[in-house]
């Protein structure tokens, strides 16, 4: 599914909190973790010094470093990203400088705009992976094209992890759409197809806050959301209920974005 996980760094502990997330999924995967920073604003040396101490501190078998020269965090992450064939990026929505100036949530999202593949966002709260317990994949559904999107990617993330998928809808108030049906026949599609899923039918005007509840009663390790909706999760963009989800919750969060534009 993926081929590497590119995890970006600048030298600040919040970049840095990206990495046990990122070397566990490189590790279940069995992919090479590339370690990606920038000489901008300091010495080529200087950055793949700090690199390689970071290298030798993880547990992976195949750890690779790579220094971007004279280039922003965006264009630095997508360039890498295009050099590989099927990459994750694993970034934290928060940093300081070099590569990041700032991996704050702004320079996430550009990212997410800028990169054909999905992003895992590790959120100030996140915690890594765990290697056991539960098993619960997480992901958003509202019936638009780009939840559709994150759907397909879950089902190839749990397919390769060994995980079970929770398809969740967020209704406000008393929506009566059709969410709740989409949802179960969603989920009797995942379990035709040889899917461990179940349904979470979640109530309330605060999507982000309803998400972020479930995610951490279910002590999930991943979630999986598209970058905007149009409805269903309800009436808010998802794209910043995305943004509140991830740092609200305790796990990382995988987004995906369409890969065509809505008609």
């Amino acid at each position: 599914m993926f081929t590497t996980v590119i995890v970006p760094l600048d030298g600040s502990t919040l970049s840095e909190s990206a990495l046990r997330p990122g070397q566990a999924v490189a590790r279940r995967l069995g992919v090479p973790l590339q370690l990606l920073s920038s000489s901008w604003g300091g010495t080529t040396s200087d950055s793949e010094k700090y690199l390689g101490g970071v290298a030798a501190e993880l547990d992976v078998e195949d750890v690779r470093t790579v220094v971007v020269a004279d280039q922003f965090a965006v264009s630095a992450i997508r360039d890498a990203a295009e050099a590989e064939e099927a990459p994750l990026i694993c970034m934290a929505t928060h940093g300081r400088t070099g590569i990041g100036r700032a991996l704050l949530g702004s320079t996430a999202e550009e990212v997410i705009r800028s990169v054909d593949g999905p992003v895992l966002l590790v959120g100030p709260k996140s915690e890594p992976l765990p290697d056991g317990g539960p098993t619960d994949l997480v992901v958003t559904l509202d019936g638009s094209f780009t939840a559709a999107t994150a759907l397909d990617m879950a089902k190839g993330v749990a397919a390769t992890l060994g995980l079970s998928i929770v398809v969740v809808t967020v209704l406000d108030g008393e929506d009566t759409s059709d969410d709740p049906h989409r949802v179960d026949a969603t989920v009797a599609e995942l379990v035709a197809g040889g899917i461990d899923a179940r349904a979470e039918i979640l109530r309330g005007k605060d999507a982000a806050g309803a998400i972020a509840d479930l995610a951490h009663g279910l002590a999930a390790p991943m979630l999986c959301m598209a970058t905007h909706g149009r409805g269903g999760m309800q009436r808010t963009a998802l794209g910043s209920v995305a943004m509140r989800v991830v740092h609200q919750v305790t796990c990382p969060v995988l987004v995906a974005r369409p890969a065509e534009p809505l008609a």
